[in-house]
């Protein structure tokens, strides 16, 4: 965020202090989609394994996970290009394979961000896996001697475009989720092809992104669509028979639908690998429970992906970014009862309308998504040069859905603020006072800059261009450009000064950087600078956020060492509230 407020200050030649509010920001991506609650009674954690690292036992960056009726545990250690077995409780068996192209050898994606790497077991103990960088599936004995693989880059039958997830039928036929082809493509044992089904799109049978694969007994095919949220259940010739899964934090609803497996009796498990929870369902997508949350303890996840269950029907599950495995069983024999937790509470969709906006013409309409009802809402405009809190509002318990308040740019004294970067947050408190979420996005005044736009947002490159705008309110016209920064503050892409006639200006943005490169997936600030031709010596800035690729999660900011820091700042900052 300094980076950010650098930006600004090198556009207008203003030097700010931002210390306070930067805190409080780092604190608001640290709790942005707070984590969710552990369903009571379910399912207890047994055991973990691993740790970061090249050695036995360890992962870098673990993605899927099988397991084969003797019990033994196999992943697929992504960075490390090796599959890695263990006994059922962790002990290290054995492990295969290397960086590269050749048999028995796996290469990482030029797409960090698509989590592939899956991996399965069939009834004879042979262990396929996706080799994603190679656009390819391998196959191998229980101990890793190399059989036979398929595939190669490409949209025809039997290629692939980063392959992500795969299962295996009763029968050995082999299922893979092919991610940018959007498809799911079946072969026989060998690598035969047989069929392939989907498309790009929400309806029914098709995909944005299909991401893990299960097959149940009866050979009906289900499939985590990543971006379209929800899991799709087909025949295994592809019908379409059901879909569930909306977006959002509640029961039966996803955020990023990632690792799915299936149990003895036809059970569904889903990770939700943003906000670090597995749900549980009926084949029918009954929800039948769910337990997790963001963080690095027992029981807890920060980015949970692959996902197997064992005969007796522990469940495994890869947490990627604790580079670890834990286990899980079902507690269905312990009488202990635990109270129902009350569902976690999560902040979306933070936004003003317009922004920038000028005060002196007319006010602007803050907004948030409270996921679930909140007993203490607040609403609060913050000033970028230390000033702290400049407008509070005590919004008090507010239902699930969307607030707004109206704000006519004025501090609670009165006063109409000036041109300028502010932030604006909604955070939800619990009866102490400790924020349960919070929510933000930045804010701008500015006199001939207005009505600031994404779409859409998020974006994903591999959809198309995103269109980029502002209103330019002037006589007749401006000179304008536009820049947008990565998260660590570095310029990734300049649109050059031109001279834009008053009303709306537009940009179209490829997603690639200055070099031909597409962007890696996280959060992005895009700049707009504005000069009036009849005062040269002024130049308006106005500033919004935006994600590439999935919204950003709380597990990895939490473990940061300014996360502490950051609530005691924002805990002072809203106790001097006005």
């Amino acid at each position: 965020m300094d980076k950010v407020v650098e930006w600004f200050n090198a556009l207008t030649g203003r030097g700010v202090p931002t210390k306070r509010l930067v805190l409080v920001m780092l604190l608001a991506i640290a709790l942005a989609g707070s984590a969710l609650a552990q369903a009571a009674g379910e399912y207890v954690f047994l055991t973990k394994w691993g740790s970061w690292g090249s050695d036995s036992g360890q992962f870098k960056s673990p993605r899927g996970i099988a397991v084969d009726t003797a019990g033994n545990v196999y992943v697929a250690d992504y960075y490390n290009h090796r599959v890695q077995k263990f006994s059922s409780t962790g002990s290290f068996l054995t492990a295969w394979g290397s960086e590269g192209s050749g048999n028995g050898q796996f290469k990482d994606s030029a797409w960090p961000a698509v989590s592939g790497a899956g991996i399965a077991v069939d009834a004879a103990g042979n262990v396929y896996v996706v080799d994603q960088g190679n656009s390819r599936v391998q196959k191998f004995t229980s101990t890793g001697s190399f059989i036979t693989a398929w595939g190669s880059l490409g949209s025809g039958n039997g290629q692939f475009e980063e392959p992500a997830g795969i299962a295996v039928d009763a029968a050995g036929n082999v299922y893979v989720s092919d991610w940018w082809n959007r498809r799911i493509q079946k072969f026989t044992s060998t690598g035969s092809f047989l069929t392939a089904w989907g498309s790009w799109g929400g309806y029914n049978g098709e995909f944005e992104k299909p991401y893990g694969v299960a097959v149940d007994a009866a050979g009906n095919v289900y499939v985590a669509d990543y971006y379209n949220t929800r899991i799709l259940k087909f025949t295994s010739t592809g019908s379409f028979l059901t879909t569930w899964g909306s977006y959002g934090s509640g029961n039966g609803q996803f955020y990023c639908p990632a690792g799915i497996a299936m149990d003895a009796a036809g059970n569904v498990y889903v990770t939700d690998t943003c906000v670090g929870r597995i749900q549980k369902f009926s084949s029918t997508g009954t929800f039948l429970t769910a337990w997790g949350s963001q963080g690095s303890g027992n029981g807890q996840f920060s980015s949970p992906v692959g996902i197997a269950v064992n005969a007796a029907g522990n469940v495994y599950v890869v947490d990627q970014g604790d580079s670890r495995i834990q286990v899980f069983s079902s507690t269905s024999a312990v009488p202990t009862p635990t109270p129902t937790p009350v569902p976690a509470v999560a902040i979306r969709n933070v936004h003003a309308s317009p922004n920038p906006f000028n005060p002196a013409q007319a006010g602007t309409t803050l907004s948030f998504d409270l996921t679930t009802p909140c007993g203490n809402t607040l609403a609060a405009i913050f000033d970028m040069n230390g000033a702290g809190v400049l407008k509070y509002w005590a919004l008090g318990a507010r239902s699930a859905g969307t607030q707004s308040v109206s704000w006519d740019g004025k501090s609670s004294g009165g006063s109409t603020l000036g041109e300028g970067m502010y932030a604006y947050f909604a955070v939800c408190l619990d009866a102490g006072g400790q924020a349960l979420a919070v929510g933000y996005d930045l804010l701008n005044i500015s006199p001939i800059i207005s009505n600031m736009t994404i779409s859409p947002k998020p974006y994903y490159p591999q959809a198309g261009n995103a269109t980029l705008g502002f209103n330019l309110c002037l006589a007749s016209s401006g000179f304008t450009t536009a820049v947008i920064i990565n998260a660590q503050g570095a310029q990734v892409k300049a649109f050059p000064w031109a001279v834009s006639p008053s009303g709306a200006v537009g940009y179209s943005w490829d997603g690639k950087d200055s070099g031909g490169n597409v962007v890696p997936n996280g959060r992005y600030t895009y700049i707009v600078a504005a000069v009036d031709p009849s005062n040269m010596s002024q130049m308006h800035v106005g500033a919004m956020l935006f994600d590439v690729g999935t919204p950003i999660g709380a597990g990895a900011a939490q473990a940061e060492p300014w996360a502490q820091e950051a609530m005691e700042q924002l805990r002072g900052v809203g106790g001097g509230a006005p």
